[in-house]
């Protein structure tokens, strides 16, 4: 029998799925939460991360192998992002504003300032 994990208990070992070097960050989305740098949804970039993972088990099916990672570490790994996916989605639709669409991009600050600096002319 598969014991379907809260909310709570997904979040948790979602964080966990993300722990350098023995050490947890201070946001353990922060590497997710980069694709805002490039305009796209922190959410979006955690269902991106998925896609590649989808991607290496459509290699599997086909091949009946993989290389350097196993099949099982693929299906963890989807599973993982696709929880991260929810949990950033959650975050930016009780963070936005009523009507909001959640695909609007909302680049990070680093971005924004880029932006800026290309529309002034200035290179970075």
């Amino acid at each position: 029998m598969i014991e379907i994990p809260t909310l709570r208990h997904q979040r948790v070992r979602a964080s966990e799925g993300l722990k350098v070097a023995g050490h947890q960050r201070r946001d353990p989305f922060a590497n997710v939460r980069s694709s805002r740098d490039f305009a796209v949804p922190a959410w979006v970039g955690a269902m991106i991360r998925g896609n590649d993972k989808i991607s290496r088990i459509k290699s599997f099916i086909k091949k009946r192998r993989l290389e350097n990672e196993a099949l099982e570490d693929s299906l963890r790994d989807l599973a993982v992002y696709t929880i991260i996916a929810l949990v950033l989605y959650e975050e930016e639709r009780e963070g936005a504003p009523s009507g909001q669409a959640l695909l609007e991009p909302r680049p990070s600050e680093a971005a924004s300032k880029l932006y800026r600096d290309m529309a002034g002319g200035h290179r970075t």
